[in-house]
């Protein structure tokens, strides 16, 4: 008895029900997999009762946890472990 390979086998022989969409699975595994992008905010008192508040930096965290983040004045990037570490930075 022979033994049937992927490569021997016949592509007829697939099931015709089966619908696959590639764009539909590629659209799918990219949102699952994006990193979540945000921002650091520095609020201010200015005046009494007045705040005000700046973008200081912005982050991506990442799937494993870790976040990489680069200042907005243009300091060197920084990568910590989680973004409630990005905010003692």
């Amino acid at each position: 008895m022979a033994a049937e390979t992927p490569q021997d086998s016949d592509p007829g022989s697939l099931d015709r029900d089966f619908e696959f969409d590639l764009d539909e699975e590629v659209c799918a595994l990219v949102l699952d997999t994006a990193p979540r992008m945000f921002a650091v905010v520095q609020e201010t008192d200015v005046a009494a009762g007045v705040t005000d508040a700046e973008v200081v930096a912005w982050g991506i965290a990442h799937e494993d946890g870790h976040v990489d983040l680069v200042a907005v004045d243009g300091r060197a990037p920084l990568r910590r472990r989680s973004p409630e570490r990005a905010l003692w930075w």
